[in-house]
């Protein structure tokens, strides 16, 4: 295949904005003396007062409009007084000859040296600041106040601490601060207003965490770049993101080289246009679970997931590609290990673009992060259109129509040494408690079975249990008796279905007139029975569950008019037999000659009786009934000798456990 990727420089316009309007976030008037508050190493002298300079706002062309605000302001944030000369290496716009920044240098009154020490401080718009050296940090300490970009760019800085109150309402650029390890208080700025996150934290390769659980991006348009060369970020969870009105997201991640953990969940982009570059040399990301990214609408997508040399899975079901700019080459350049491929109906790569999927490896390679081994070099389809359908790289990335979400893998089994077949069966036995107290019994038995693979290292796969059916059953009709079930209905028995027993009992109707039914004087149950006043009537008495009547009652009844009639039956507890089954299976594979296996089940089952005390649910057991596996003799072909004549025939009680018998046919000598 053709990997056509176009190596060069790419300078993004953020960086270019970022150096131009470094002289709108950079050196503050200095305090003329040292705040006690801060316990400093050092008095400043006061500096000669300079003459007021004005700071050109330059701004790169090609800087989103959205980025200039503030831009214009009035002068008091462009123009600084009673300004000192840099002297601590950092960058600077200012014009003061050479004899002027002599004249300026100060000398400083050494004290008893303390930490932390003071390296600079000042005003940024209304916020206060302090750059300090606070053992092996240097920390950026932001008071409360309105400022347009963080104050202070010196390298030097390890960590930044944001006070509650500081207000911007343009980004906050912390980019190519390459030793910055920690950002406190970011969750105490408002992002509600901002429009552009471009390259925010860019080239910070020490920062290893951010929590952004906090950011309001609901207004935030360009987002691209915003954390490109963040080397040292493992985990990124970005799923609170707003991502209605995200337009630009080029260079995302690009080159987050450590970046191991990503959450993207929820993301919806409707107004997506350039996503290019997003995810390349993300070389640690192993797993990208995207399929609940929405990109309905057409985007610009070159090289998405180039360098992604860890990729193994990847899930764009809910992509819009088809549609998408032409430009679309390269998007999966060098993503190597890339075995698990979803795509939905609208994932159509043009036809005219050279999309970077690589070939599926040779025939024995391992198929990364499975025990898998390639056994022809192609994908095939393992779910949706055209299940079973195999292609090569260069036509997957053609496939001009698909009709559901499909899964494309590489064509890959675990070596196998041998198959054999194990069975199972599993058993419903249905107890029909009839009115006159005796119980019919019904046993339904399905066989399932499943595949085992003995593999070539001695591991062993099995395969999915087939599935069996246990059919409907229509419980039995008994004029004047409700069953507490009318059907037991059809069940699919697979290979984690237990034996059941299933036990139907009948109810009296209720009558108009009450039938109490007492325990020992306590109501265990009622019956209804109708009559008109003045008639007697001859009750047909059905005790509650669980209970039998304890002596005849009185015959006959005669209905009155007071519409509260009650007759008190005297129960005892009834006492319900059924029975309990286990089924054991002795399953006997027969490795014929020509290569083929004959299996053989023989299913035993054991059963006990069970009384059950129908009023408190207390069982009583009886002793368990065996049953056998009945004798087995192996058929005899000619030239060969099984290895076992007969399987003999075994006792089966309630301890006993499944068996396998393998038997095999030697070549006599």
């Amino acid at each position: 295949m053709k990997n056509n990727k176009k190596k060069g420089l790419i300078v993004s316009s953020t960086v270019v904005g970022l150096v131009c309007g470094l002289a709108l976030t950079q050196q503050q008037a200095k305090a003329a003396t040292v705040d006690s508050a801060n316990e400093q190493s050092s008095t400043i002298v006061q500096a000669p007062k300079a003459d007021k300079e004005v700071r050109l706002s330059t701004l790169s062309a090609n800087v989103n409009s959205n980025d200039k605000t503030n831009a214009d302001d009035s002068s008091t944030a462009n123009t600084i007084e009673n300004q000192p000369t840099a002297t601590n290496g950092k960058d600077t716009d200012l014009n003061v000859s050479a004899s002027n920044e002599e004249a300026n240098k100060q000398t400083p009154t050494t004290k008893a040296a303390t930490t932390p020490e003071l390296i600079d401080q000042g005003i940024e718009g209304t916020s206060k600041w302090e750059f300090k050296k606070e053992s092996n940090d240097y920390v950026l300490y932001i008071h409360e106040g309105a400022i347009y970009d963080i104050p202070s760019r010196d390298n030097r800085i390890t960590k930044i601490v944001i006070d509650p109150g500081v207000k911007s309402d343009s980004t906050l650029q912390f980019g190519y601060l390459e030793n910055l390890t920690t950002i406190e208080g970011l969750s105490n700025i408002d992002t509600s207003k901002w429009t552009y996150m471009s390259g925010m934290f860019q080239g910070c390769k020490s920062l290893t965490s951010l929590d952004l659980s906090h950011f309001d991006t609901s207004n935030v348009t360009t987002i691209s770049q915003m954390f490109a060369g963040c080397s040292s970020l493992k985990s990124l969870d970005l799923s609170n993101f707003n991502t209605s009105n995200f337009v630009n997201l080029q260079w995302m991640f690009q080159n987050c080289t450590s970046l191991e953990n990503l959450n993207l969940s929820g993301w919806v982009l409707p107004n997506a246009g350039d996503m290019q570059y997003m995810f390349s040399g993300c070389s640690s990301l192993k797993t990208l679970d995207l399929s609940s990214l929405k990109a309905p609408n057409a985007f610009y997508l070159n090289n998405l997931f180039d360098g992604c040399t860890s990729l193994t899975s990847l899930d764009l079901r809910n992509l819009k590609i088809r549609d998408s700019y032409i430009p679309m080459n390269n998007m999966f350049l060098d993503c190597k290990n890339l075995n698990h491929l979803v795509l939905g109906t609208k994932v159509l790569f043009p036809q005219q673009a050279e999309m970077g999927l690589p070939d599926v490896p040779a025939v024995g390679t391992l198929v990364p992060g499975t025990n898998k081994k390639v056994t022809a070099p192609y994908w095939v389809v393992t779910s949706g259109y055209e299940q079973g359908k195999q292609y090569t790289s260069d036509e997957l990335m053609k496939m001009e129509s698909r009709d559901a979400i499909t899964t494309y893998d590489w064509v890959a089994a675990a070596p196998v040494a041998e198959t054999s077949t194990e069975s199972k069966a599993v058993s419903r036995l249905i107890n029909i408690h009839q009115p006159d107290d005796t119980t019919k019994a019904i046993t339904q038995t399905a066989m399932i079975k499943r595949q085992v693979n003995t593999n070539e290292d001695g591991s062993i796969d099995y395969g999915a249990w087939s599935t069996a059916t246990w059919e409907a059953y229509d419980v039995p009709v008994f004029a004047g008796y409700s069953a507490s079930s009318k059907q037991i209905p059809a069940a699919v028995v697979d290979g984690q279905t237990q034996d059941q027993v299933v036990d139907i009992f009948y109810e009296p109707v209720e009558q108009t007139i009450t039938v109490q039914y007492l325990d020992n004087g306590k109501v265990v149950g009622t019956q209804q029975l109708t009559g008109y006043v003045g008639e007697t009537i001859t009750p047909n008495y059905h005790v509650p569950a669980g209970y039998e009547l304890a002596a005849s009652p009185q015959p006959t009844i005669k209905v009155d008019a007071t519409g509260k009639q009650v007759i008190k039956v005297n129960v005892n507890h009834k006492l319900v037999q059924s029975t309990e089954i286990k089924t054991f299976t002795r399953t006997i594979n027969v490795h014929q000659p020509d290569g083929t296996i004959k299996t053989i089940n023989q299913v035993a089952v054991v059963r006990r009786t069970v009384t059950i005390d129908q009023a408190t649910g207390k069982r009583t057991t009886g002793s368990w009934h065996t049953d056998i596996w009945e004798k087995y003799r192996l058929p005899q072909i000619a030239g060969y000798t099984p290895t076992k004549s007969i399987i003999p025939t075994k006792v089966i009680n309630a301890n006993s456990q499944n068996e396998r018998v393998d038997v095999y046919y030697k070549a006599n000598k």
